[in-house]
């Protein structure tokens, strides 16, 4: 068997099978249990973009990984490898959700209805055709403003304003308390989040007079079909302008959106763009496996039947499953992407969560706090705004915690999370009026704190302590001036870092300094056996 034969034996048509059954089998369910029988109640975010970017990670990890280990190494980097799986990983999220936008927009229904009023006669669908016998109501809009950043670093603010219009049958039903349905309107504007906060303010009033002039000046009779409003943060929007309407009784809340394209065209080229992004990603895939090297004894043992057992699943899992040398770390990681996930499946978001919804949760607010519920100084350092806030904080928890935890050990590492994020989060309220405030980073810049204060008692040897102290003072230096650019709460972080630096110089006398081979076998301690046999073939080989 040649080598490209037991490539496209042993790696190509394995992915392709796994590929496709996932995007498949991904699709089916939620038609099935969304769309069909809606056994879940989710946004719809969290259905086409959030579960389709991560769950493609699974049979990655089981069945596609061991798949890889066929890949030779090249000067024993792990590149090649994981290239080829980042590649599975785009061509499978990429497929699903331009999949789910088709499925969305397909299998909706169309619903003729002969007036407004008998929306409810029939069963709910996704689509309605409405060519007479209605009448909108533009003088009672309820209107909603708010605002919300996003990008990696909060760089970028978008400004919002939904209308919600009472829908009758004719103008003589407009002195009703009630109306059958809502027309949507929305508008949105997207400015620099760094801008001063007078340039924000004259920013604000230029979009609110052109929304208003461009929402009196708009016909909203003119429409092809109407669209009912998916489980997303407009529909939440819309729901809140409702209540401003002065025809608002609380009994209905459809709320429809105006279509202009014919119905026929609902579906543009989704389906096309879907197996177009797969088989984009299967030609990628294939191109670069041609040029990469196959490890010759691995490649004998697939061909005999017999492939050595791939442990990857349980080294990548050992960052998040607590064990000797790393058990507190992996809790506190695991606490709070529970959270996190918890509030996602509520469908209160995940990019950012609202304001008042992380009050909700336990945030640091100082109106709230003083008022004698002193408990949100320690839940908020539980609660994050949004994924990458999440993400960020728990890689800067991991590092930290895999050099501080085997020395600290449990119990004074553990403490020293907690009160420094307990400081921090009183720092921020001493410093802070009105700022709602929630995240870790206090507490884990505490970590940092208490890390600092032992190198310079001399806890850790010299050779490690050069080299992660540069990457301390890196990561506390890069966070300050992100938190100064982007208003992050860096009072929590100074609060956190200055604590956790007290309570490291307060137990460095209980700790006893280690040595470099004393930190080598606490490091062998966190590792699983694939990873301690690759240490040690390394060593043999004379490299790092």
């Amino acid at each position: 068997m040649s080598h490209f034969q037991a490539k496209i034996k042993f790696i190509f048509l394995p992915f392709l099978a796994i590929s496709a059954g996932f995007v498949l089998c991904y699709t089916l369910l939620d038609w099935l249990l969304i769309i069909r029988l809606h056994v879940f109640d989710i946004k719809d975010e969290l259905v086409n973009v959030i579960l389709p970017l991560g769950l493609p990670w699974i049979p990655i990890l089981i069945w596609l990984m061991p798949r890889t280990k066929l890949i030779a190494l090249n000067k024993g980097s792990d590149k090649p490898r994981f290239g080829l799986q980042a590649i599975a990983w785009l061509a499978m999220c990429g497929a699903t959700m331009i999949a789910q936008a088709y499925l969305e927009t397909a299998t909706g229904k169309m619903t003729q209805l002969d007036n407004i009023n008998t929306i409810n006669n029939h069963e709910a669908t996704k689509y309605y055709s409405l060519q007479n016998g209605y009448y909108i109501d533009k003088d009672h809009a309820g209107i909603y403003s708010s605002s919300k950043v996003s990008g990696k670093h909060n760089e970028d603010l978008t400004y919002c304003v939904h209308y919600v219009l009472p829908i009758f049958k004719d103008t003589a039903d407009t002195i009703q308390q009630s109306c059958a349905a809502w027309l949507g309107v929305a508008y949105d504007k997207t400015i620099d989040n760094n801008l001063s906060d007078a340039s924000k303010e004259e920013r604000w009033k230029d979009f609110a007079t052109a929304t208003e002039q461009s929402f009196n000046e708009k016909d909203v009779h003119s429409f092809t079909y109407l669209q009912r409003t998916g489980n997303d943060d407009d529909r939440d929007r819309y729901l809140k302008a409702l209540k401003e309407s002065p025809k608002f009784n609380g009994s209905n809340n459809i709320i429809l959106v105006a279509e202009q394209e014919a119905f026929e065209a609902r579906n543009g080229n989704k389906l096309a763009w879907a197996l177009a992004a797969f088989a984009g990603g299967a030609l990628l895939f294939l191109l670069v496996l041609s040029f990469l090297k196959l490890d010759e004894v691995e490649l004998d043992k697939r061909i005999a039947g017999q492939p050595t057992e791939e442990k990857g699943v349980k080294d990548f899992f050992s960052y998040v499953i607590p064990h000797k040398g790393f058990f507190i770390t992996p809790i506190l990681i695991d606490l709070n992407a529970i959270i996190f996930c918890i509030m996602m499946f509520k469908g209160l978001g995940f990019e950012h969560f609202p304001v008042d919804v992380l009050k909700d949760w336990g945030a640091n607010y100082k109106p709230l706090t003083l008022q004698g519920q002193w408990w949100r100084l320690l839940t908020s350092i539980f609660l994050h705004d949004g994924l990458m806030h999440l993400a960020t904080n728990m890689v800067g928890l991991m590092i930290i915690g895999i050099v501080l935890e085997p020395v600290m050990g449990k119990t004074k590492y553990a403490a020293t999370y907690i009160v420094s994020g307990i400081v921090a989060s009183a720092v921020s309220l001493y410093w802070h009026d009105d700022v709602v405030s929630v995240g870790a980073s206090g507490a884990i810049f505490g970590m940092y704190g208490a890390f600092l204060a032992m190198v310079l008692t001399k806890r850790f040897p010299k050779e490690l302590s050069k080299s992660f102290f540069v990457f301390s003072a890196i990561f506390i230096g890069f966070n300050l001036l992100m938190g100064l650019a982007n208003g992050i709460d860096n009072a929590a972080h100074m609060g956190g870092l200055v604590s956790g630096f007290i309570i490291g110089l307060l137990l460095h006398r209980t700790i006893r300094p280690q040595t470099m081979e004393e930190m080598k076998e606490l490091e062998r301690e966190q590792m699983t056996d694939t990873a301690i046999a690759a240490a040690d073939a390394r060593e043999k080989e004379g490299q790092p």
